[in-house]
């Protein structure tokens, strides 16, 4: 009998091969409209950990800050915020809410 061990992708390492991960933890990402285009897709979330592929797709935990819970998606359900206007490196939300908010 054979024993293999799974590598606890939680604390910022991706797995290897094909599942590597795009967003790194403390990372602000939006859901892709996958609810019929209303809803959560406008809410800002953090990438609070990295979990193993699940069919060759990487997952990641999210939390957005109005919440007390995390959520689990796969990378092809989320999309990243970009920065804010050229020749700034403060996202919106750090011009918002100011660089203490994380």
């Amino acid at each position: 009998m054979t024993r293999k061990t799974v590598a606890n992708t939680s604390q910022g390492r991706a797995s290897g091969g094909s599942s590597d991960h795009s967003f790194r933890i403390g990372q602000a990402v939006r859901l892709k409209n996958v609810f019929g285009g209303k809803g959560m897709s406008g809410l800002t979330y953090r990438v609070t950990g990295r979990l193993p592929a699940r069919d060759g797709m990487p997952q990641y935990r999210i939390q957005s800050d109005g919440e007390a819970y995390e959520r689990v998606t796969t990378q092809d359900q989320l999309e990243a915020v970009g920065e804010a206007a050229s020749g700034s490196n403060s996202t919106l939300l750090e011009k918002t809410f100011g660089s203490s908010h994380r």
